[in-house]
């Protein structure tokens, strides 16, 4: 096992002694203090790494393929990284793993609160300050006033329920996304002349993409003093496990969904064949990403999509690399239900206007996570801290990581493999216009 998979029994076993240690409360503050750098830390460079992503994606190279191709895989991208967070949002809502007992929420003014959140989320989507964006969100509040006797001329006191609206602590994730989203349209439509910028952006990139890698070097040593301070303060009962087994089970459900039925749906609808000769084909990489990593059944997957399954070379050279660093199916899917149930866990009712955001923010968080080790827990700690939601309960999640991460690769590779099936197939006419122009020009 490696030093991070080590981390949870460690934390807990850890967390065990402390328990049964009677340590102050300045002791267990010096204690926590790693575990409190870490989340420093990811706050730090969250929103530029967010950010940096959604421009620098905007403003790909060209790549000399036909546009035809590239809005087709850019379609299969987002319709399965839609479909995934979806299913996810599904079951976290429907099945509640992080709920125990009946939790009854009062659905009086349940539409009339539905308007005013609909409302704030159009007017959280258009920021009139970036700046304010980046720690404060509006919010309108329901509350009620006690009317003065010149209003009503009664002696009676009476009450009124107004609407008020106010800025409150939080990041503005939605909004800071889609105005990086209208920028780098804005920069793409600029072309020459915004060369400068983009190379400035892009230089933000790949500076936020190497303080991960250093904030992953110090993940798990951060993780061993959470984890162990949960298990002193919260303790693991069998409420708790009970809990992380119903996230198991959900979070393997929707992984197995998406995998097993949504993607082989998509191949056989579209192609127009056997998802399971398919499948076949590329078997040996989803073993390789089952067992290793996603890196690790790169070849094996140009390797079936070419020989096994005969997809032409020029599609699988430009999806499959593409896809390796923006389709993220199975992070995204699984990202969904952790915070969702660290929500629940935490006792955070999440309305629709909040489960939308989340879905964007994991959305745009998952992009370029390839090739990271342990990203999947930075990110969710990532849209943890940009929701309000406390992080600390994350630490939960490492329990059952790597038995996750052993379905989610291979549910991102198959993801990839059938979009470079599918966009080969719907794009024969391109090729075979592209194989005309070159045997015109050997002439």
């Amino acid at each position: 096992m490696t030093f991070y998979q080590l981390t949870a029994p460690n934390g807990i076993a850890l967390g065990v002694v402390l328990a049964h240690t009677s340590l102050s409360h300045s002791n267990k503050i010096y204690i926590s203090a790693p575990g409190e750098l870490l989340m420093r830390l990811i706050e730090s460079v969250t929103i530029p790494h967010i950010l940096s992503h959604v421009i620098v994606g905007l403003n790909g190279p060209s790549l000399g393929i036909s546009k035809k191709v590239v809005v087709r895989a850019a379609v299969y991208f987002t319709s399965t990284t839609v479909i995934a967070v979806s299913i996810g949002v599904m079951l976290v809502v429907c099945i509640k793993p992080g709920v125990s007992g009946e939790v009854e929420f009062d659905d009086d003014d349940e539409s009339f609160s539905s308007a005013l959140a609909l409302m704030d989320l159009i007017r959280n989507m258009v920021p009139h300050d970036l700046i304010l964006a980046t720690f404060q969100q509006y919010k309108t509040r329901i509350m009620e006033f006690e009317l003065d006797e010149d209003e009503l001329n009664s002696t009676q006191i009476h009450t009124e329920v107004r609407l008020v609206g106010e800025y409150i602590e939080g990041v503005n994730i939605l909004g800071l996304i889609i105005a990086a989203a209208v920028i780098g349209i804005c920069l793409r439509r600029m072309g020459e002349r915004s060369k400068p910028m983009v190379d400035v952006v892009i230089a933000l990139n790949k500076l936020t993409n190497v303080l991960v890698q250093n904030i992953i070097g110090y993940f798990p040593v951060g993780l061993l003093f959470m984890t162990a301070m949960y298990v002193d303060e919260v303790g693991v009962n069998w409420k708790t496990l009970s809990q992380l087994g119903k996230f198991t089970a959900v979070a393997f459900s929707g992984l197995a969904i998406h995998g097993i039925i949504v993607l082989p749906l998509i191949y056989l609808l579209f192609v127009r064949r056997n998802p399971l000769s398919f499948i076949k084909g590329i078997c040996p990489a989803l073993l390789k990403a089952m067992h290793f990593s996603r890196s690790a059944a790169t070849q094996l997957s140009i390797l079936g999509c070419e020989e096994a399954n005969h997809i032409d070379k020029r599609i699988t050279r430009f999806i499959l690399p593409l896809g390796y660093n923006v389709n993220q199916d199975g992070t995204a899917l699984y990202e969904v239900i952790s915070v969702g149930f660290i929500a629940q866990i935490c006792r955070i009712y999440l309305n629709w206007s909040q489960i939308l955001t989340l879905a964007v923010t994991v959305a745009v968080s998952s992009l370029g996570e390839a090739g990271l080790p342990t990203t999947e827990s930075v990110t969710t700690i990532f849209v943890l801290k940009v929701l309000g939601i406390p992080a600390n309960d994350a630490c939960l999640l490492l329990i059952i990581q790597w038995a996750l991460d052993c379905l989610s690769s291979p549910v991102n590779v198959l993801s990839d493999c059938v979009g470079a099936a599918l966009v080969a197939h719907l794009s024969k006419k391109e090729l075979e216009e592209i194989d005309e122009r070159e045997k015109e020009v050997s002439r």
